[in-house]
């Protein structure tokens, strides 16, 4: 999966990474600004290959958590709709009803994914997670201050992003 972790609308192609001091500078202002929560974008990337355009999200903390619930979810039902917040409106992965070879399809605003895989997809989850998640710089994300200086709760969101994350690494022992 490919990560465009935030917005930057001062830039004409507003989408950034956190790959240099620019994006991650912007990332803490984005993080000030908004308590918490920040703007960002997902694509996703499978063998190579962008399935899906960027997908705007109002809360990347909540896209993130509701992929990493979908990817720990052991069970296949083909009649089961798994809810994605991404956005404004709830995009759905939809399981195919092929028992034998589970596959799952993206529904997002307009448009869906091509039949994938589920271990494909969840593998994706899992390595665009891996990827995102160490980017993110905790001193940052500890500082629960908006950019006024007035206190505001830590996201549950990402406390949660944070605990999963943790364990990933610790049964990985990296």
């Amino acid at each position: 999966m490919n990560v465009k972790p935030y917005i930057d609308y001062s830039k004409e192609n507003y989408w950034v990474s956190l790959d240099d001091s620019y994006g991650k500078e912007v990332y803490k202002r984005q993080y000030k600004i908004n308590s918490g929560f920040i703007y960002g974008g997902i694509s996703f990337i499978i063998d190579g290959e962008n399935r899906t355009s960027i997908l705007s999200t109002d809360d990347l903390h909540s896209t993130w958590l509701d992929l990493v619930r979908y990817y720990l979810n052991d069970t296949f039902n083909y009649k089961e709709k798994w809810i994605i917040f991404i956005g404004h409106t709830d995009n759905q992965l939809i399981n195919h009803e092929d028992k034998d070879h589970p596959q799952v399809q993206l529904k997002y605003c307009e448009s869906h994914t091509e039949w994938i895989p589920v271990s494909v997809m969840k593998q994706a989850i899992l390595d665009g997670f891996l990827t995102f998640m160490p980017i993110i710089e905790h001193d940052v994300i500890e500082d629960l201050y908006d950019e006024d200086g007035n206190p505001f709760e830590f996201p549950t969101e990402l406390k949660e992003l944070l605990s999963t994350y943790d364990s990933f690494v610790k049964q990985n022992g990296s």
